[in-house]
């Protein structure tokens, strides 16, 4: 059970960062979303947080791999 629970959290933490990456280019754009674009802090926020998500997960992406080949080597 614990193997499943190590691949989902790989799998959600390749996920996240191509929605949020996209959700922020989308509502960020005056074209779009007109008043009602993201403001200053939102946006310095939200890429704040896209980027260092971004960054933790490549930094873990080696031992994830490892740990999820491993799930699929026992199975």
């Amino acid at each position: 059970m614990n193997d499943l629970l190590n691949l989902s959290q790989f799998v959600l933490a390749i996920q996240l960062p191509l929605a949020m990456f996209p959700l922020l280019w989308f509502t960020s754009s005056t074209r779009l979303m007109g008043s009602h674009r993201n403001g200053w802090f939102l946006l310095a926020a939200g890429w704040s947080s896209a980027a260092l998500i971004t960054a933790l997960d490549i930094y873990g992406l080696p031992d994830a791999l490892h740990d999820a080949a491993a799930v699929f080597a026992h199975h």
